[in-house]
């Protein structure tokens, strides 16, 4: 067969599958992101790397804290829920800052 026969049945079969695709599969749509959920155990969740724990996630009476520790797994960052809202702490004899709470509802988590 001449190379220019072969490249306009190559082109007219390509056209047809568009065509045929279209049809058949018609408009994509993703379905509504559903909430997942993640239980933590009472003693909390541990990542680690290189055999060093490097992050925990875990519940106070106040609610949830992750924290962020360093090369000697002491405590670097601290996020936790507080009566205000969340406090930051920066580290052992570092100050903490306390930020406000904005009130979220379950439909609008605010992210």
């Amino acid at each position: 067969m001449r190379p220019a026969l072969l490249a306009c049945i190559a082109f007219v079969a390509g056209a047809m599958g568009g065509v045929v695709s279209t049809i058949v599969v018609g408009e994509a749509r993703a379905q509504a992101p559903q909430a997942v959920i993640v239980p933590v155990p009472a003693e909390g969740v541990s990542f680690r790397s290189g055999g060093k724990t490097i992050l925990r996630v875990r519940a106070e009476s106040t609610g949830g804290v992750l924290e962020v520790l360093d090369a000697q797994e002491r405590v670097a960052v601290r996020l936790r829920a507080a009566q205000s809202g969340g406090a930051i702490d920066l580290g052992a004899g570092r100050p903490s800052v306390q930020t406000l709470g904005i009130a979220r509802t379950p439909e609008d988590p605010g992210y």
